[in-house]
């Protein structure tokens, strides 16, 4: 049976495995042309979606746990900021600006502008 979830970040995980056991792996980078994607919003947002579902079956592995036993702090630093932080920014961008949309709704309805902000 095919299964958009069980394929998702092969990748990612054979990545592990290589590290785990302590081997090497070649990277080579290329660019593939005309390669397009659909520019719609509901495109964006099922990628999107997509490749979050799979970030999260990798912060929850098996895997990640031994990973991060065998590797010192830099490296367990660097696999934080690159998984789970990047949603935690995310979502404190997100709170953010509805704050500032709130909070300049509340000043204009007050009545207080910039100007008396300033002098604040």
């Amino acid at each position: 049976k095919s299964s958009p979830v069980v394929n998702l970040s092969e990748d990612i995980f054979a990545g592990y495995n290589v590290r785990m056991r302590e081997e090497g792996s070649p990277h080579i980078d290329f660019l593939e042309f005309e390669k397009g994607r659909e520019a719609t919003f509901n495109a964006a947002s099922n990628f999107f979606s997509k490749i979050s579902g799979g970030s999260i079956s990798v912060i929850r592995s098996r895997d990640n746990h031994l990973l991060c036993e065998r590797v010192g702090i830099l490296h367990s630093l660097s696999f934080y900021f690159a998984s789970v932080s990047f949603y935690v920014s995310n979502l404190l961008v997100d709170i953010s600006i509805y704050l500032y949309v709130i909070l300049f709704i509340n000043f204009s309805l007050a009545g207080i502008g910039p100007g008396q902000l300033a002098a604040l």
